[in-house]
């Protein structure tokens, strides 16, 4: 006699046929369902993945093991990741920081399953500290005063850390003589350049892919031909401070307000006699986002409103105890006439200006067509412009 059974246990179904004995004895062959294709329970093994952060590139292969090996890899990630159906290398890069997972699925050519919930934390993006109670609102660069040791703890995925100083608008400008290390974040070097004053330059630190920007600064302090001072941001004599201001990225962005800054700048030796009756000046700005085109505005009070807006604003010659002329004063004023787009929206930036000054006894000591030629004294002034937190 020929019978035929089932049995069935857990979820493994096996199925045959006897020949002559009574059923459930003498079975033969099966064929595995339910996630066992005769290489044990099909499953997924996460591995060790790496650290995660917004705006950081990620990858990570997983595996599959048991079924029958055909795999093909699915499931359910984190925004930013994706996984190769073929291979199970997960890549891409988080948008949002939390406790994330990955919800993984593999299927094999017999049609078995199996899923994985793997822990992912992803951590936000890569930031630094920029101590706003602290003058002058960057950092210097030298050992223990650099972008790395600026990192926020808890941001970014820990890996290491270089740095740069790109060209563009709002980055500064870099002294000549200054260099900047890429793997310590340290500048080197002392400034070759005449000019008095601080230079402020963006630093860029690259994370995995992220980038996160620090000001930094470094001075001149010794004065040329002229003697120059300036008082802003509540203080006075503080020409080698930056004149840093908060900004609101939805709103125009300016700088220099009525009398702040005062920059104040006397020949000792032309104008001992009180004779200094005449002054020019000229002005050269870095790649800005401030918007020095001309505008609708009669800024002069001339009559003309096609011309450029004015930065050296309410330049004069200022007298001595005896009401002798001694030098010039003048004030900045910066405005961008709308709100600054990205990246510089979300994120600190600076623009140098470097000023050269004349003063004389008669009008050909200052030509207007040649005041850096004439020009005995050197400056340069640091703004820097910060996102309101």
């Amino acid at each position: 006699m020929r019978a035929c059974t089932w049995l069935t246990v857990a979820t493994l179904a096996l199925s045959a046929c006897t020949n002559d004995l009574d059923a459930p004895w003498n079975y033969q062959g099966g064929t595995a369902e339910s996630g066992d294709s005769g290489g044990g329970v099909l499953d997924i093994d996460c591995g060790t993945p790496p650290p995660a952060a917004v705006g950081a590139t990620f990858a990570h292969t997983v595996t599959a093991m048991g079924g029958d090996g055909a795999y093909t890899f699915g499931g359910t990630l984190p925004d930013g990741l994706a996984i190769d159906p073929a291979s199970g290398s997960i890549t891409g890069v988080p948008t949002m920081a939390g406790a994330a997972s990955l919800e993984l699925t593999v299927t094999d050519g017999s049609g078995g399953m199996g899923t994985q919930s793997c822990p992912l934390p992803i951590a936000e993006h890569v930031d630094v500290d920029l101590a706003l109670e602290a003058v002058p609102y960057c950092i210097t660069g030298a050992p223990g005063d650099t972008l790395q040791q600026a990192i926020v703890p808890g941001t970014g995925d820990g890996s290491p850390i270089t740095c740069d100083h790109p060209g563009g608008s709002g980055t500064g400008d870099m002294p000549q003589g200054i260099s900047l290390d890429p793997d310590t974040c340290e500048v080197s070097g002392s400034v070759t350049e005449s000019r008095y004053g601080t230079w402020a330059f963006m630093v860029r630190g690259q994370q995995s892919g992220a980038d996160v920007w620090i000001p930094y600064c470094v001075s001149n302090t010794t004065q040329g031909t002229f003697t120059i001072t300036a008082d802003h941001s509540g203080r006075t004599d503080n020409a080698l401070e930056p004149l840093m201001r908060l900004f609101d990225p939805a709103q125009a962005v300016f700088a220099g307000d009525a009398n702040d800054p005062i920059i104040r700048v006397v020949d000792p030796g032309a104008c001992e006699d009180g004779s200094c009756n005449f002054f020019g000046f000229s002005f050269f700005i870095n790649a800005s986002a401030f918007d020095i085109a001309p505008d609708v505005y009669d800024d002069d009070g001339d009559g003309d409103t096609d011309e450029g807006k004015p930065i050296v604003v309410d330049g004069a010659l200022f007298d001595d105890a005896n009401g002798d002329a001694i030098g010039l004063s003048h004030g900045l004023r910066l405005n961008s006439n709308a709100p600054i787009g990205a990246p510089l929206d979300a994120r600190t930036w600076i623009v140098n200006l470097d000023l050269d000054y004349c003063l004389g006894n008669n009008n050909g000591d200052c030509p207007e067509n040649d005041i850096s030629g004439s020009a005995d004294g050197f400056f340069v002034f640091s703004v820097i412009m910060v996102p309101q937190p």
